[in-house]
């Protein structure tokens, strides 16, 4: 290693143990879903807006909402004053989103949503078809299934809105 490399190495050495932390392990105060932060504890003091995604830009991809007073770990975002989540040891919600897709669970349900469309609108609408049946007889002998229309429609939504292999 060279004179400058030594030179560079000792001032980061020096920077890494006065500069500010990293990482912290905080107890989370509250959540504000909304605007995607949260407020952490550590040792009586308060931090504020912590990040529960990494960009706030609305295209939030993987959010993790953490539940009131479990215990997470916040990452500094790069050299700036800002925290984010990075995981924690219990959640209240999951969300993930990839451009119209949205799965999120909360431990109690899960619901997924494609485009304008969700699972739960279409298993609903489904059953309510079925329920709905209707059918011409001719004298005992179901010759037709009137709401046959009804079903098409869901078959279409239901192939627009799942992947097969």
């Amino acid at each position: 290693m060279d004179k400058e490399e030594q030179i560079r190495e000792a001032i980061r050495r020096l920077g890494s143990e006065v500069g500010p932390m990293h990482t912290l392990l905080a107890q989370v105060e509250s959540v504000d879903e909304a605007a995607l932060t949260c407020t952490l504890i550590d040792d009586d003091v308060e931090i504020f807006d912590v990040r529960l995604s990494p960009v706030l830009n609305g295209n939030q991809s993987v959010i993790i909402f953490p539940k009131i007073n479990s215990w997470v770990i916040a990452v500094r975002i790069e050299h700036d004053e800002d925290w984010m989540i990075m995981a924690a040891d219990e959640i209240e919600k999951y969300r993930i989103t990839i451009g119209t897709q949205i799965i999120e669970m909360d431990g109690t349900q899960v619901m997924i949503k494609n485009n304008n469309d969700d699972l739960k609108t279409l298993m609903n609408d489904l059953l309510n078809a079925i329920i709905n049946m209707k059918f011409t007889t001719n004298t005992g002998v179901t010759i037709e299934l009137i709401n046959a229309p009804d079903f098409a429609n869901i078959q279409t939504r239901f192939n627009a809105f799942l992947k097969s292999n």
